[in-house]
């Protein structure tokens, strides 16, 4: 179940033991746990979600949204063929120019490749060849936990479950490091150790799978490129 910003305020003060304001604000206490879950998220890259964009014909560039950390794996489907996922491969931004050439725009059918440039807030997608129909792009992303109110302190904590200790930890060694009490050293010590060993983990979600070869006999070149 959701933990909201106003629970965790709470829990974070018993820790301070400081159950009314005194030497830490409520808006300091939230501006330092969501300082903690966007640490967590771009650290341990656990917060994995599906973007959707809509693409129009002979269009071939779109903006990505801006909490995204890095694109996993992207799919098109167009227009009119339901249910239908085409993965396109991922390729460095200077590495397609021994796909595409001098026509970086050219259209024809469905796009194969997408490629990335600049960054967030503007990070463009730019797919090749250009598809000559309309469709919808799914992008599995690693993406930034949803902003908390600050100010008001309404709303849930973006979070997975079973990692709000972390935010707490981070929240309230710097709640201590502000107040020059050595003790910060001790929470940012377990904070680190926390987020650690969810690096270490890895996939935590994700049981490891097995890479079958494709109809052809040949593994993606994304596995065995190692360009």
């Amino acid at each position: 179940m959701p933990t909201t910003v106003a629970a965790a305020t709470t829990t974070l003060r018993e820790r301070l033991d400081e159950a009314v304001a005194a030497q830490w604000t409520d808006v300091s206490l939230r501006r330092w746990l969501n300082e903690g879950i966007r640490d967590i998220a771009r650290r341990t890259r656990h917060y994995w979600d599906v973007d959707t964009i809509d693409t129009a014909a002979n269009d071939g560039e779109y903006t990505v949204d801006d909490d995204v950390l890095h694109i996993k794996h992207v799919y098109f489907n167009p227009d009119g063929d339901t249910g239908r996922q085409i993965p396109l491969e991922p390729r460095a931004f200077e590495a397609m120019n021994q796909v595409w050439w001098d026509r970086q725009d050219q259209a024809a059918g469905w796009p194969t490749f997408f490629t990335t440039y600049g960054y967030a807030p503007t990070l463009t997608i730019k797919l090749y060849p250009v598809p000559s129909s309309a469709g919808t792009l799914t992008l599995h992303v690693i993406r930034l936990p949803a902003e908390l109110d600050v100010t008001s302190g309404t709303g849930n904590i973006d979070i997975p479950t079973g990692w709000l200790e972390m935010a707490y930890d981070y929240a309230e060694y710097m709640a201590l490091r502000k107040d020059r009490d050595p003790r910060w050293q001790e929470a940012f010590q377990m904070y680190e150790a926390k987020v650690q060993g969810i690096i270490d983990m890895g996939e935590y979600i994700n049981a490891p799978g097995e890479f079958v070869p494709t109809g052809s006999g040949v593994l993606p070149s994304w596995l065995t490129d190692w360009g």
